[in-house]
């Protein structure tokens, strides 16, 4: 089987499990098949690395999601520049640092409750206005919330690659 037929196949099931129709051993095959494309992403991501580089855990994806964020100033509602399973970025205007831990809320747009847990500044960057880049790792998310986040993201690879008319 050709790649081109095998992604056709995943992204029809991909479709399926967003219309809730996939079940039992074929959506066991369809969350192997997704890790598999993720993967695939991530060790195509590890090739690009300079030396001294780390290469990523989980695939991100740029989506503009709300995030509301628990500062040491106070509350701040903002949205994400990218996303994944493990974590997400956001521009602040409020000085923050690397370890600090955050509460947030992001909201997914998936007609389900927020993501709500800790996280972690692991990195910041200033930008030239005097904002800076805010990168979080996620800490303390449910089960349920990371198959969901696992979910978004993979909406995301499946549209974009369609886009490009890759498959499906």
């Amino acid at each position: 089987m050709r790649l081109t037929e095998w992604m056709d196949g995943v992204f029809a099931m991909h479709d399926r499990v967003r219309q809730e129709t996939l079940a039992g051993p074929e959506k066991a095959t369809y969350l192997q098949a997704r890790r598999d494309v993720c993967q695939l992403l991530l060790t195509g991501h590890m090739l690009t690395l300079k030396t001294g580089e780390a290469p990523r855990r989980s695939l991100r994806v740029v989506r503009a999601l709300r995030l509301d964020l628990e500062l040491p100033p106070g509350q701040l509602v903002t949205e994400t520049l990218d996303v994944s399973q493990g974590g997400c970025a956001t521009i602040v205007p409020e000085r923050t640092q690397v370890g600090d831990q955050v509460r947030f809320k992001l909201h997914l747009g998936l007609g389900t409750e927020p993501v709500v847990g800790n996280g972690w500044v692991v990195a910041t960057a200033r930008l030239e206005d005097g904002d800076r880049r805010l990168s979080l790792r996620f800490e303390e998310v449910s089960a349920p919330h990371l198959d969901l986040l696992e979910l978004l993201v993979f909406d995301a690879v499946v549209q974009n690659l369609r886009s490009r008319g890759f498959a499906g």
